[in-house]
Formats: C-alpha cells, structure tokens, sequence
C-alpha cells in the first residue's frame, strides 16, 4: 500500500464516502477556511479613530513603499499631504524612495488622514518616533519640495 503523501503526489483521485452528519460539518468547515484564507490574505487594519474636523487616525507599520511620497501602513495606501516628490523611474524619483526606505522601512508611523484620497490612496500628514514629520524630514533632507494643492 502506498502511503498517502506519495499517492496524492501520483496525481490519483480520492473519493470519500461521508455520512450525513460528515457533509453537515464539511458545509461549516469549508466557509470557515475560505474566510481564514481570506482574512490572511488581506490584513486587517484597527479601526481609524476620529480625530478633528473629518480626519482620522492611523497607526500601524509601514508594510511598503511605493516611492518617494507614498507607503503604505498595515496595507492601506498613505500619500503623504505635503510632499511633491519625483516620480520613481527618474534619478530624483529614485532617490526620494531609497531616502523614504531610510526613514519608515519597517517603522510604525501614527498618521493622521485628512478623508480625501488621490487615487487608491488616503491623503495624510505622517509622523516616526525619532524622526518626526515624514514630509518635513524628506523636504529638510532635499529629496522632495513641498506640496502645494
């Protein structure tokens, strides 16, 4: 008899016989796995506390950097509100994101969103331990000018 492993690798079919009771439980189970699946695939951020006048904020590792003004904290996508950074692909852009790296690669950051977006991303003014101002610091540095809307 071949063990288990070596025969699901062999590419063969397995049919099972379950009793009703069986078929019950599997109609829980299956959901319940999608939905485990589902909520490790996407990160679930603690909700955005009200703050003053419509913004919010949020606080959480920055999980990636998108470029020079853009990361995104436990998943959700934050422009920074007052930066105008180039764009990556440019050797300025490029430097503004390997500056950015620098600063929040694996920081957690207390944003404060504004309840406006530009594009897929919340629109904020962001602040690291030690560091302050996001914007600020990467205007002070020189990799980025200030943002004027």
């Amino acid at each position: 008899m071949l063990d288990a492993e070596r025969f699901l690798r062999l590419g063969a079919t397995v049919k099972l016989r379950l009793t009703g009771d069986e078929l019950r439980a599997l109609g829980f189970v299956i959901p319940m796995a999608a939905l485990a699946g589902y909520v490790g695939a996407h990160k679930l951020v603690e909700p955005r506390a009200p703050s003053s006048a419509g913004s919010y904020e949020l606080v959480g590792p920055v999980t990636h950097i998108r470029d020079g003004d853009t990361f995104e904290v436990s998943g959700v996508p934050v422009r920074i509100a007052n930066l105008d950074c180039a764009e990556r692909g440019t050797v300025a852009g490029d430097n503004a994101t390997a500056l950015m790296r620098r600063i929040a690669s694996s920081a957690t950051v207390s944003c404060s969103l504004e309840g406006r977006r530009s594009y897929d991303r919340e629109i904020g003014i962001c602040d690291i331990p030690g560091v302050g101002d996001v914007g600020e610091a990467m205007i002070s540095a020189g990799a980025c000018a200030r943002w004027r809307w």
